[in-house]
């Protein structure tokens, strides 16, 4: 209970249960588009703002950004927490994958109808 991390368990999967019920409301190919559309505007809206905020603070600070950490805190492709610039961002890269398998999940589901 030390430090919040069973609240974000809990946030798992209460976002894992709202997410499945928004999906089961996919009908066709377009609908599964825009799901996956806003969701990942969502995300990266408010993620690219704090990253811009980051990168300024330690523009005129004495601590540089690792640089091998770029594509990975950009577009949130690197989920261990140390490889990202702000590293609270690796449960953003665990829900992308989730609305992944989802699209990944619905494309399937579309083909074999």
């Amino acid at each position: 209970m030390r430090r919040g991390f069973v609240g974000v368990d809990i946030f798992f999967v209460l976002s894992g249960f709202v997410v499945a019920r928004a999906a089961l409301k996919i009908s066709n190919r377009s609908d599964g588009v825009r799901f996956l559309a806003s969701r990942w505007i969502r995300i990266f809206s408010g993620y690219w703002s704090a990253l811009l905020l980051l990168i300024f603070v330690h523009a005129f600070g004495k601590t540089p950004l690792n640089p091998e950490h770029l594509w990975g805190s950009i577009f949130l492709t690197e989920p261990a927490h140390a490889k990202q610039w702000l590293h609270v961002a690796w449960s953003l890269t665990y829900e992308l994958y989730f609305y992944a398998l989802i699209g990944i999940g619905f494309s399937l589901f579309q083909r074999s109808r």
